[in-house]
């Protein structure tokens, strides 16, 4: 039964990403990515973020962060419709690193980013948790996407898996992640072999 529902949804997936619309999402309904809020990594100034952030988010809340650089790091939060979003900017003259904290679904950022470059994982063991990166790449931009999760018995692996967090960086060369075993996407079913026991 399992083996027939990943062999339909292999078939469907691709149909249902050109068919269906993407799920509407106020944290990317602004502009096209890898531009997120009006923010696009490698483009946009640094000395700007606030501004941009403000013409596009009401109720945004600017938190002090500890500088550990000459230029400390832009932290801020907003309720959306969907979620509630906490983000960090990092950069210099230019925005560099964005990264949102929040409770985003795989399955929504495959809508958004199409197909990822590769997936990175930890050594899988049955029962442990095990750290996932799932990136994508935007060469025209030179931006690579990142989406960062944990797999276990709470968060099992599927399209539906939380993703608690979202980077968009032009500091990355995506596809190499160092200690963990890196592989090319090359369709959703492969990865179900992600299996906890209860």
């Amino acid at each position: 039964m399992i083996v027939v529902g990943c062999a339909l949804f292999t078939v469907l997936m691709p149909a249902l990403g050109s068919t269906l619309p993407a799920p509407r999402d106020e944290l990317f309904s602004f502009c096209e990515l890898p531009c997120v809020g009006g923010l696009i990594p490698g483009k946009t100034a640094f000395q700007n973020v606030v501004s941009i952030l403000n013409q596009h988010f009401t109720g945004l809340v600017l938190e002090t962060s500890t500088p550990r650089s000459t230029i400390p790091p832009i932290v801020f939060s907003e309720q959306l419709e969907e979620r509630f979003v906490r983000g960090t900017i990092i950069g210099n003259d230019l925005v560099r690193t964005i990264t949102f904290e929040s409770n985003f679904r795989l399955i929504d950022l495959l809508y958004l980013m199409g197909t990822p470059a590769c997936i990175s994982h930890e050594l899988i063991i049955e029962g442990i948790s095990t750290f996932v990166m799932i990136q994508w790449r935007f060469e025209d931009d030179g931006v690579t996407a990142t989406a960062f999760l944990s797999i276990d018995s709470a968060n099992r692996w599927g399209p539906y898996a939380a993703v608690p967090s979202f980077r968009l960086s032009v500091s990355e060369t995506p596809c190499r992640s160092g200690r963990l075993e890196t592989r090319a996407w090359r369709s959703f079913p492969m990865f179900w072999r992600f299996k906890f026991e209860d």
